[in-house]
């Protein structure tokens, strides 16, 4: 979503003619404004937006300039295209409230002039889509902690500068206490957001939510070097799934009943998933996943129409934990 959202503002940056700006200009500002993003990566974007919008480029000096057309209407007003106008609806419903600040406040003069342009356009097909169409959270909705302004400043400003952070921080069941940390990313998941991070004086990332921050201030010490940080490895590898075991992966052998057997045929566990049909209403299905506390909870959503037979290990897990609700209903209230 950053690189959408990205190139929204990059276009907003953009003066219209006689007035021209360069892609240096454009990058210092992407950045000042928590963007990772490089200037190879501007310089394409720009190209690209000469072929969708009213955007020139003049090749006629070293840098290139570019600008708005004299006669393009501004994107921050009613020029803004009605599918372009759709989109940032529905991104801002989907996803904006999970964005950091600097992002928000980025987005939300778009989103104000997306607004207008579909209610201008009332009966267009794209204002009756934004009508139409709802992005719903998987699982029960729930109402996102708060997070205190001060600290999603200074968490996202350390983030996106390489700063280290000092941070007042209240681990689940353990009072707050004083860390110095090196922050590597920030991942929103749900109505959550986490900080992944390296505690001082350890080289392996933890998470941190950030609603559980109690102070933050971004420090003038640069973060330690993060060169072999990987976060889309990370997340891969269950940085955020609570991993179960040693992290390696396992190979999942599972048989699923009913609705479930069409469920998990519809939407695989794995791009390696093999499909055996065992009846009518009955399939085994072999995937190689991540075992974590979120996969296994996953499973034990489908009750008893899903019965792990490997690993082992997980299988004994499973079984316990059905013992154990099975004792649990077995009391009277």
């Amino acid at each position: 979503m950053e690189p959408t959202l990205r190139y929204l503002v990059m276009l907003s940056l953009l003066p219209r003619e006689p007035q021209r700006t360069t892609a240096h200009h454009v990058h210092r500002k992407l950045v000042g404004r928590g963007f990772d993003v490089d200037l190879r990566s501007v310089q394409r974007d720009l190209m690209r937006a000469t072929e969708l919008y009213p955007v020139v480029v003049f090749t006629d000096s070293r840098p290139y300039h570019w600008s708005w057309a004299r006669d393009a209407p501004p994107l921050s007003g009613g020029g803004i295209d009605p599918v372009l106008a759709l989109t940032l609806v529905l991104a801002d419903t989907s996803f904006a409230w999970a964005l950091p600040t600097p992002f928000r406040e980025a987005l939300a003069p778009l989103v104000r002039a997306a607004h207008g342009v579909l209610t201008e356009r009332a009966d267009g097909a794209p204002a009756q889509l934004a009508r139409r169409f709802r992005a719903l959270p998987k699982g029960p909705p729930v109402v996102a902690p708060e997070v205190a302004p001060s600290v999603l400043e200074a968490v996202t400003r350390a983030v996106a500068h390489r700063r280290r952070l000092l941070a007042r921080y209240r681990p689940q069941g353990r009072p707050a206490a004083d860390y110095r940390l090196d922050p590597l990313a920030l991942v929103s998941r749900g109505p959550m957001v986490y900080l992944v991070a390296c505690r001082e004086g350890r080289a392996f990332p933890q998470r941190f939510l950030l609603h559980r921050f109690v102070d933050a201030a971004t420090l003038d010490e640069s973060a330690a070097p993060d060169d072999d940080f990987d976060l889309d490895a990370f997340l891969a590898q269950g940085g955020l799934g609570f991993v179960v075991g040693d992290g390696e992966g396992v190979t999942l052998v599972a048989r699923f009943f009913g609705s479930a057997a069409q469920a998990i045929a519809e939407a695989p566990l794995a791009k390696d998933q093999h499909l055996e049909r065992l009846a009518e209403d009955e399939v085994r299905v072999r995937a190689r996943v991540n075992d974590t506390r979120e996969l296994r909870g996953w499973l034990l959503g489908f009750g008893d129409a899903v019965v792990v037979d490997e690993p082992l290990t997980m299988r004994d897990a499973m079984a316990a934990t059905a013992r154990a609700m099975a004792a649990r209903y077995a009391t009277a209230p």
